[in-house]
């Protein structure tokens, strides 16, 4: 199994400003991925993953159901979801 740097936050729905200054400036080639997982509400459509992605080079997206983990990605957790971290990715 290679070695995967990993960067996890995990914030209040009052979180989006900070969020947003932490993912600002940094490098496409960041060499870690980034799950990001916020408490909001479970009904409706979540924006988190565009907003982040106006602010990053990184590529922001909300994970697969199961997939792998790459440096240089920043996973969005979906309203009302875990995001369980296994050998396998996500």
């Amino acid at each position: 199994m290679a070695k995967l740097d990993l960067i996890v936050i995990g914030a209040s729905a009052g979180g989006l400003e900070a969020l947003i200054d932490i993912v600002t400036g940094l490098p496409k080639d960041l060499p870690a991925a980034i799950i990001v997982v916020v408490h909001t509400r479970s009904s409706g459509t979540s924006y988190l993953a565009d907003i982040l992605a106006r602010e990053t080079e990184l590529s922001v997206r909300f994970p697969p159901p199961i997939g792998p983990i790459e440096p240089g990605h920043l996973l969005v957790a979906p309203p009302d979801f875990h995001v369980l971290v296994t050998q396998r990715g996500v």
